[in-house]
């Protein structure tokens, strides 16, 4: 049975519905923008749906408020000194200017050397660590499948990496394909692994039933702080 998306209307704030192949209700709120979603299973009535939001309308509003209240934090260029994340390592940053073509650089100690033109902006930078994410993505992955692949009883055929803006990987089943969030990298290494035992269980079981987390649990017991490392907001 394919997903069936709808939206429901609850004191003025829209519920994004979802009907997924799973077992039970979630709740999310979305931390972009305040986003509420629920996914619910096929057979749960829309009167059980609407009883449920309203059940946790109170942490819904809390959680919009907090993320609408949100100081706005003035975008400004990286400067040398500045930290960044990689896989639960802190790296430090130099940052020099005037050369013609934009490059970054590990260096010892956890040490990045960015050397940039002087027109260069927060585009340019952001690109450069994006880079660097993705090559770093590229050495830590492929062990940690084959870690798991023979101990799950599973063969990804394809896996890449790409900017995912609401989720952290995706798996297409038919393809036997998984796609990773870029934003991993900025995360502690056990992030990672979780998200790679997260999409390879779904070749094992497509949705979110008792039978996929009893899968994830048994490959991964500590998977639970990981998760809640990546998704704070979520209800499950």
């Amino acid at each position: 049975m394919k997903n069936r998306t709808s939206t429901l209307l609850i004191d003025d704030i829209p519920i994004a519905i979802t009907r997924r192949k799973m077992k039970s209700l979630r709740l999310r709120v979305c931390p972009q923008k305040g986003d509420v979603k629920v996914s619910a299973p096929h057979f749960v009535a829309r009167g059980d749906i609407h009883a449920f939001v309203v059940k946790n309308l109170d942490w819904v509003r809390s959680q919009r408020a907090e993320i609408a209240n949100r100081e706005v934090v003035p975008v400004r260029l990286m400067q040398t000194g500045d930290s960044i994340p990689l896989l639960g390592q802190t790296f430090r940053l130099h940052v020099e200017g005037g050369v013609s073509r934009p490059s970054l650089k590990c260096l010892a100690d956890n040490q990045l050397l960015m050397r940039l033109p002087v027109s260069a902006g927060l585009v340019e930078q952001q690109q450069l660590i994006d880079t660097w994410y993705r090559d770093q993505l590229k050495l830590a992955v492929p062990p940690l499948l084959e870690r798991y692949e023979p101990i799950m009883g599973v063969a990804v055929k394809q896996w890449g990496i790409k900017k995912m803006k609401t989720r952290w990987g995706s798996c297409n089943i038919t393809a036997r394909r998984i796609w990773l969030n870029l934003d991993l990298a900025s995360k502690p290494a056990q992030c990672l692994e979780y998200v790679v035992v997260h999409e390879l269980a779904h070749l094992l079981e497509s949705g979110h039933t008792p039978r996929f987390w009893a899968i994830v649990d048994k490959t991964m017991p500590t998977w639970r702080a990981a998760n809640l490392i990546l998704n704070p907001r979520s209800r499950k």
